[in-house]
C-alpha cells in the first residue's frame, strides 16, 4: 500500500488483516483426475494457439473430454 491512505478503505482493510476473530479457509478440494483436466485443457489450448483448430472447437473438445474424464471417476 501507498502513504497515502486516503485512497485506501482502511477500516476495512484493518477488519480483514487485523480482526481476531477472521477464520482462514484455504482448504482446497482437488479431485484425483485434476492433473488429467490440466492435460486435456494444455493439448486442446495448444492446438487453438497453434490454428489447428477453431475456438468453438476448442471450448467444445474441453467440455466433452472433461466431462468424460470427471464421469469416469464418479464410478
Amino acid at each position: 500500500m501507498g502513504t497515502d491512505q486516503s485512497l485506501y478503505d482502511m477500516d476495512a482493510f484493518n477488519k480483514v488483516m487485523y480482526q481476531s476473530d477472521m477464520v482462514e479457509n484455504n482448504r482446497t478440494y482437488m479431485p484425483t483426475y485434476g492433473k488429467e483436466i490440466d492435460a486435456i485443457e494444455t493439448e486442446e489450448c495448444e492446438k487453438y494457439i497453434t490454428g489447428l483448430q477453431d475456438i468453438d472447437t476448442t471450448i467444445n473438445n474441453l467440455q466433452t473430454r472433461a466431462t468424460e474424464v470427471i464421469e469416469k471417476n464418479k464410478q
